[in-house]
């Protein structure tokens, strides 16, 4: 069995990390936090008679409420949080291919397929800085870091028949 080089496990750490994020944005019960107005309007209106002003009825005072981020937005969410997810494995495999055929001339789209992974990531965090692309950071410098240590000499291109 050969041995992972450092790129590839640069490139599983930032996919343990996409998985990660996406796990904690999708579970979280805390993802959400708003505040939860205590008054509550009837507009029930009888065939034939005017609308009265709405009925205020009684209700507690308003409360913090948390919610997970699929129970707030609902299940199509998990389409977007998982696009990172997807980038990384792409990167994953990228690093992987760069691994099996350590020659230069074998794999240079696979390293391009790492950098552009890479800063597609990186670019969808900045996108989403003020929502949800900090929680996948550390996985875009992850895959940075498998993007370079990938672009690095390979002691072992010497060795390739």
């Amino acid at each position: 069995m050969r041995r992972m080089g450092a790129a590839t496990i640069a490139a599983v750490i930032a996919h343990v990390l996409a998985w990660t994020a996406f796990l904690f944005l999708a579970l979280w019960p805390y993802t959400y936090r708003g505040v939860e107005s205590g008054q509550s309007q009837s507009h029930v209106v009888a065939p034939g008679t005017f609308p009265r002003l709405p009925a205020m009825t009684p209700s507690p005072e308003p409360h913090t409420a948390y919610k997970s981020l699929i129970t707030e937005n609902g299940i199509g969410v998990l389409g977007i949080i998982v696009v990172p997810v997807l980038i990384t494995g792409v990167g994953l495999a990228a690093s992987l291919h760069v691994d099996a055929w350590p020659w230069e001339n074998a794999w240079p789209w696979a390293k391009a397929a790492l950098w552009a992974t890479a800063l597609l990531l990186l670019g969808l965090c900045i996108l989403g800085a003020l929502s949800i692309g900090t929680f996948y950071l550390p996985g875009a410098i992850a895959l940075i870091v498998a993007a370079t240590l990938a672009g690095r000499h390979n002691p072992r291109a010497s060795a390739a028949p």
